[in-house]
This record gives C-alpha cells, sequence and structure tokens, in this order.
C-alpha cells in the first residue's frame, strides 16, 4: 500500500492531542506510543511513528511526561514481530527519552 503515516492530514494533530492528554494526573505510565505500527505494518502499511516524522511532537510529549513525572511504557513484543525488529516506541524515541534525562 506505500502509505506513510505523514502523508495522512490528522497525525500532527492527532500527536498534538496525545500530548495534551499526557498533562492529566489519572496515570502514572504512557502507554502505545506507536503502538498502532504493529498492525498497520502487519496491514502492509509503511509506517513509522520516529523522530524523523513526528521530532517535535513526540519530544513535547516526552517532556511533558517528565515533567509531570510519568512515564512511558517500552512494549518488547516488536522484538519478535520480523516486520518490525525493534521495540514499541522505537529505539530512537527510547534513546531521545533517555537523553532527555530518564533513567530507563
Amino acid at each position: 500500500m506505500g502509505l506513510e503515516l505523514g502523508e495522512c492530514n490528522h497525525d500532527v494533530e492527532r500527536a498534538n492531542e496525545i500530548a495534551s492528554t499526557s498533562e492529566l494526573d489519572c496515570f502514572d505510565v504512557m502507554a502505545h506510543i506507536g503502538y498502532t505500527r504493529r498492525y498497520m505494518t502487519k496491514a502492509g502499511f509503511d509506517v513509522a511513528v520516529d523522530l524523523r516524522h513526528y521530532g517535535d511532537e513526540i519530544e513535547t510529549l516526552l517532556r511533558i511526561l517528565i515533567i509531570n513525572g510519568k512515564s512511558i511504557e517500552i512494549n518488547c513484543s516488536g522484538l519478535r514481530n520480523t516486520l518490525l525488529n525493534e521495540p514499541i516506541p522505537s529505539i530512537s524515541i527510547i534513546v531521545l527519552y533517555r537523553e532527555l534525562g530518564v533513567n530507563i
């Protein structure tokens, strides 16, 4: 199918909505960052929830989480998925999270 996630008009808007929910006080861990990639890739879409497409939005999300004392889920199921071969969120997002000062 060859559709990249960055080609969808609503993606940045959706990322900003997620960032605004990160300020809510009803959770401790933000889960499923980039999780849709697991199923979209399996369905034949070429998707990437990564810093190349959404660097500013992802960094904003991570900074808000850190300021509010929240963490992110690192889902390792992508490591056994031959189409992904990396955790969810991607290694680059995890590295950025660490670079922003979080001990993982």
